[in-house]
C-alpha cells in the first residue's frame, strides 16, 4: 500500500485533480483519491471521475469524518486535507502524513536528513530534482541519493550530475541578479538618506 499527499492548485483545482491521471498510471492496485469537496459541483465530481475511469481508482471527497486509512487501498490525498487530518479529532491519522514529505517544505521548517532518515518517506519533489543542478539542494535529498546508489545506473547518474554541475550556470546567475537588485536597493536608500539629511 503507498499513501501520497499532494498538493493541488487551489486556483484551478478540477484542473489540477484530472492531472492525477499522470499519477494514477504507476500504481497497481486500487487507488483511493480522496479531496476536499468545497467549490465542486455534481457535475465536477462526475467529470473527474470519468477523467481517471480507465484506471482502478475510487475518487471521493473528504470532510474528516470517515477514517478512509483503514482500507488496504493505495491513497492520494490532496493536501489542503492536511488541516482536517491534523484536528485533535482525526490525530489517528497524523501517521499518514508524517511518510510524505515535500522537500522544500521540509527544509523551510527545518527538517532535515537525519530527521528522517529511519522514516523510509516518500519525499516529493516539486521544483528540480535532486539529479538536477539548476536548484538549491538540500541535505534531504541524500536518501534519493542512497535508493539511486543500489541501481546499475548510479555511476552514470553521479557523471551526469558533476557534468550539468560544472556547466549549469542557474545559481551564479541567480546570485548575480540579486547582486545586482541589492545594488540598486542600496543605491536607492542612500538617495532618501540624502534627501532626509
Amino acid at each position: 500500500m503507498i499513501k501520497v499527499k499532494i498538493n493541488l492548485d487551489k486556483d484551478n483545482y478540477l484542473q489540477a485533480i484530472v492531472a492525477l491521471t499522470s499519477l494514477c498510471k504507476n500504481y497497481t492496485g486500487h487507488v483511493l483519491v480522496l479531496f476536499q469537496n468545497e467549490g465542486l459541483s455534481g457535475e465536477e465530481i462526475e467529470m473527474l471521475k470519468d477523467a481517471l475511469h480507465k484506471y482502478d481508482v475510487e475518487v471521493k471527497p473528504f470532510n474528516g469524518e470517515e477514517d478512509f486509512f483503514k482500507f488496504e487501498s493505495n491513497i492520494i490525498i490532496d493536501g489542503s486535507v492536511s488541516e482536517i487530518l491534523e484536528s485533535e479529532d482525526n490525530s489517528h491519522n497524523k501517521d499518514f502524513l508524517s511518510i510524505a514529505i515535500n522537500a522544500d517544505a521540509a527544509h523551510d521548517e527545518g527538517i532535515g536528513y537525519d530527521d528522517i532518515k529511519g522514516i523510509h518517506p516518500i519525499i516529493s519533489f516539486p521544483k528540480n530534482g535532486p539529479w538536477s543542478c539548476s536548484d538549491l539542494h538540500y541535505d534531504i535529498e541524500k536518501i534519493w541519493w542512497e535508493y539511486a546508489k543500489q541501481t546499475p545506473i548510479y555511476l552514470k547518474l553521479m557523471e551526469l550530475f558533476l557534468d550539468n554541475a560544472l556547466s549549469d550556470s542557474t545559481l551564479e546567475d541567480y546570485a548575480n541578479s540579486i547582486f545586482e537588485e541589492n545594488k540598486k536597493l542600496t543605491k536607492a536608500l542612500n538617495e532618501v538618506k540624502a534627501v532626509l539629511t
